[in-house]
């Protein structure tokens, strides 16, 4: 099967993308709201994008539903320049699929969810107390993908990176490293379906 994605529908692509573009990471993002509360939702077109300056990218589809309210995330970032990219374990999993409901601006997907937050040093945003990587990022640049103002690329640079102790380790040069397997991550498949780590393959580099 060979598929011409410009003879595609918008939600035909994101259908056929979805299910070919597997796995990707989740970024969890808390926001806070003009009421300062938090808001908290997952975001599947994620990922790293350069390191100097440390920036990640997340693309937003800005329209929430047929009313034509903005997405509160992204409300919240243009309002308030900062968020924080969660990377959630499998454990977690419940809890970022029930953070994933429209709820009306304003009304928390942190309490509703049960979820703790702690303070996150020389950042105005907290983190959820036991996601075990968190990231704390300003916005960088903003970027409209289809020209009418509905795909958002929002950059983040990070400015702190967050570890728990628990999933912190050493390599042979005693340089530290975050353990995969500790935290063992969640990842996006198609609709309904998520994938966590299996087995590792090791690769040296070639010579």
């Amino acid at each position: 099967m060979i598929i011409d994605m410009a003879t595609q529908s918008r939600s035909s692509c994101y259908h056929w993308m979805t299910q070919a573009v597997i796995p990707r990471p989740i970024a969890w993002i808390l926001t806070e709201n003009n009421d300062c509360s938090y808001n908290l939702a997952p975001f599947s077109y994620f990922n790293a994008l350069c390191s100097a300056p440390p920036l990640i990218g997340v693309s937003i589809t800005a329209q929430k539903n047929e009313i034509a309210e903005k997405k509160d995330t992204l409300v919240n970032i243009r309002s308030r320049k900062n968020f924080v990219v969660h990377i959630a374990s499998v454990a977690q999993l419940t809890e970022l699929n029930d953070s994933a409901a429209t709820l009306p601006y304003g009304k928390s997907e942190v309490a509703a969810t049960n979820l703790a937050v702690t303070p996150y040093d020389n950042f105005v945003l907290p983190r959820l107390t036991d996601c075990p990587l968190a990231l704390a990022c300003e916005l960088h640049k903003e970027i409209d993908l289809d020209g009418q103002g509905e795909q958002i690329l929002i950059l983040g640079k990070i400015r702190w990176l967050y570890a728990s102790e628990a999933t912190l380790t050493t390599d042979a040069k005693d340089r530290p490293l975050i353990s995969a397997e500790a935290v063992n991550p969640v990842a996006r498949l198609s609709a309904g379906n998520y994938a966590h780590l299996g087995g590792f393959i090791t690769l040296h580099p070639s010579q």
